[in-house]
This record gives C-alpha cells, structure tokens and sequence, in this order.
C-alpha cells in the first residue's frame, strides 16, 4: 500500500493471509478441534478484511458495493480485451467469444465460493505443514493429530439437500447464494474424502511414491476430485473407516 500508495483486493488477499499465521497459531494453541480452528480462523480472517473494507468505504466516501461492482467491471474489461486479443493472434482456434463470456460471468458469480474453497485449502495444509514442524520438535497436539479419522457432521447432508432444492427455485439471488453454499459444502466433502483416502493409505501402509502419485491426479484429474467427494459424502451413511465401532 506504502510502495503504489493504493488499495487494492490483492492487497487484502495477502493480508489474509499474514493474519491467517496469527489466527491459526492462537487457535491451535488453544487444542480446539480442527474444524474449529479452521473456522475460527476463516471467520476472523474474513471478519477483520470486511471492517478493513467497511473503514476503507468510510474513508473515501465509496460504498462496498461500488468498490466490488467496479472490480467485477475491471475483470468485465480485462476479459473481454483477452478475448478478442486471442482471437486475433490465434484465428484457427475459433474461439467461441459468447461462450468463453458465459463462463466468465458465471466465474464472478461463483468467485466468493471460490476464494473461500482456496482459502480453506490453505489453512488446511498449513495445518499439516505445522502438526508435521510441532512432531519434529516433539510437541504432540491432539486435536490435529489425527487428521485422516475427521469426519464433517452428520447435519450437514440436510443442508446438502436444502442447497440443492433451492437450486431449482425461480428466485435468481437465493439460487446464486445456494450455489455458492453448495460448493463449499462439497468441498468440506472434499476433505472428508481425502481423510478417508489417507486412513486406508496408511492402514495398507501403501508407499509415498503411490500417495503421491493418487494425490496429483486428484490435483489435476476433475473426476478424481468429485470421486473423492463421493466417498466423503457417502462415508456419513457408510462409514468406510467404521470410527465409530474402533471407538
């Protein structure tokens, strides 16, 4: 902000992220349960970039929705110059401009769940790179020792049910916000299938070259990922790992 003496949502996003290190620190030393200190984190993080908003919208007389429709008109912009830039260097491609436009208006209205799904993955795996830094140094913390046996609620497959009903309904910002909500909700899946995928790698004990090997297709391979959330959403009913009866 000092160096280009503007603010930007680049600028918050790194912010974010500086404070998600304090966030996640206290919290963890706190022995929450890992969800709670995922959410925890989430909510204070974003709680505290929304009043940095609020004040910055006080500051310069703006209004948060001026400062969020003039972003989404930049990206409008940028997008559209990429377009037609790439179909003039590229004319063999036949790019579909309406359609590459489709998707690009659909991104902005899914870009909330998007940021968050991100954001979440990335205290997820700070989460691991400490609890792996903590046993080095011979520091054990029970609520993030066993990651592989966490499991979401099992209430959560109501509210499952109830995005994807309000999916369908003719209201357009309640079936906007249900998407939104609904991609989260399968992304919380998403780490119950790969807890799952990482109890049975470690109770075969398959090799790291073969882990690693699993979890790159799943970073690049679409259907791999919604495989994984099949198993985390059909684990709440089947319960792959019987937790419950080793308890």
């Amino acid at each position: 902000v000092v160096f280009t003496q503007n603010f930007a949502f680049n600028t918050l996003y790194f912010g974010s992220l500086l404070m998600t290190g304090f966030f996640l620190g206290e919290f963890i030393e706190k022995h929450l349960s890992v969800e709670k200190i995922m959410l925890y984190t989430c909510f204070a993080v974003l709680g505290t970039c929304a009043a940095v908003l609020f004040i910055y919208s006080l500051i310069y007389a703006q209004g948060i929705d001026n400062l969020i429709s003039n972003y989404i008109s930049r990206y409008h912009a940028l997008s559209s110059q990429l377009f037609s830039e790439s179909a003039q260097l590229y004319p063999e491609m036949n790019v579909d401009r309406q359609m590459l436009e489709k998707a690009s208006s659909l991104f902005v209205l899914i870009f909330p769940s998007i940021f968050i799904n991100s954001y979440l993955t990335m205290v997820w795996l700070n989460i691991i790179l400490i609890k792996k830094v903590l046993f080095k140094k011979g520091i054990i913390v029970k609520s993030i020792e066993n990651l592989n046996q966490w499991k979401a609620p099992d209430y959560l497959v109501f509210g499952v049910i109830a995005l994807s009903i309000f999916i369908f309904l003719p209201i357009y910002t309640l079936k906007i916000i249900a998407i939104n909500c609904l991609i989260i909700l399968m992304f919380v899946y998403f780490f119950q299938g790969i807890a799952v995928a990482s109890f049975f790698f470690q109770k075969k004990r398959w090799p790291f070259a073969l882990r690693f090997f699993f979890y790159t297709l799943i970073a690049i391979q679409p259907l791999f990922m919604f495989l994984v959330i099949g198993f985390g959403l059909f684990d709440t009913w089947i319960n792959f790992r019987k937790l419950d009866t080793a308890m």
